[in-house]
């Protein structure tokens, strides 16, 4: 790819990092967004981590301060037209799946992804 495109392409990248601070996380990285349109405004979800991953030995990294109350829900929130975080949205009910051997219960989705099917 020339370098010219690969520039264009990283104009066009948008940074939601800031919508982990409007929504309340303030030690917790943010991922896994999913994105649709949702009448006038765009509807986001996305999920806290309650860990971290070191860039250089790629190990798993938990804090105190990262423990989070329930890891298990899910942040919805809107966005304008332009991308701009409007207001947190309340999870009010996740999915979970026991597993046979373990007896443990785990969230069923993990990384889930929004679309709009039939209208």
């Amino acid at each position: 790819m020339e370098a010219k495109n690969i520039r264009d392409k990283v104009k066009s990248v948008i940074d939601y990092s800031e919508i982990a601070f409007e929504c309340g996380f303030f030690f917790n990285p943010v991922g896994n967004f999913s994105i649709i349109p949702f009448g006038d405004y765009y509807l986001a979800s996305f999920r806290a981590f309650g860990y971290f991953i070191t860039s250089d030995l790629h190990q798993y990294v938990f804090t105190p301060n990262m423990r989070l109350k329930e890891p298990h829900k899910y942040i919805f929130c809107l966005l304008d037209r332009d991308f701009k975080f409007v207001k947190k949205l309340k999870c009010v009910q996740s999915s979970y799946w026991e597993h046979p051997v373990w007896n443990k219960r785990l969230p069923y989705l993990e990384d889930m992804r929004m679309t709009i099917w039939n209208g």
